[in-house]
């Protein structure tokens, strides 16, 4: 059964949803459902007052308005191999590595908010905070990264997707020096048809 799938192409968020969704044989499930949260969009706003993306109605029925939940939900309703360990040490790992990537997006999502206020409005206090949160988030991620290994769970999607805005919306932030095995990670992970496929644009 289709799922309403409140999207947006450049939101990172979104993205990982998506490589989640293709990565377990979902991405077919998704009816996607272009919407601007900043506009208070009606139809998105009925599925998540919050008027966030992502949001899902999920097959049942359920309003879900938290990436990090709806990738909970598409790994439970298939069958193969599982983005989120069941338990045990890889299972918070995955977790943790998807905490600080998210971190990372929304301090990068939130900065380019704060970059395209007109002059005047601009807090350059607040750029710089949300400059130091992302970049304390890639040193992290490269950390988590080392013992990352091939697995393609959660926590690499989160992490690859993550340096993937970093791309596309800082092409200057130059995040590669120092951090090597983050870097290799996203590599690893670029050559994936679900990252491929994935690249934002917009």
């Amino acid at each position: 059964m289709a799922m309403q799938f409140f999207s947006s192409p450049a939101s990172p968020f979104v993205r990982k949803v998506l490589v989640v969704a293709d990565e377990t044989g979902q991405l077919a499930d998704l009816d996607q459902v272009r919407a601007d949260p900043r506009s208070l969009d009606p139809a998105l706003v009925a599925v998540n007052p919050i008027s966030k993306i992502p949001a899902l109605v999920t097959a049942e029925g359920v309003n879900l308005a938290e990436s990090d939940m709806i990738c909970m939900y598409l790994d439970e309703r298939h069958s193969g191999q599982k983005m989120i360990p069941a338990s045990g040490p890889a299972r918070w790992q995955a977790l943790a590595a998807e905490a600080i990537a998210d971190g990372f997006m929304d301090a990068a999502v939130n900065r380019r908010g704060e970059d395209s206020r007109p002059d005047g409005a601009r807090s350059q206090a607040d750029v710089d905070k949300l400059m130091g949160r992302m970049m304390r988030c890639m040193d992290m991620m490269d950390a988590q990264a080392k013992d990352a290994g091939d697995a393609v769970n959660i926590g690499t999607i989160a992490m690859a997707v993550a340096c993937g805005y970093a791309n596309f919306r800082y092409a200057d932030l130059d995040w590669r020096t120092g951090r090597s095995n983050l870097a290799g990670l996203y590599d690893q992970m670029m050559q994936r048809p679900s990252m491929k496929a994935t690249q934002p644009d917009g």
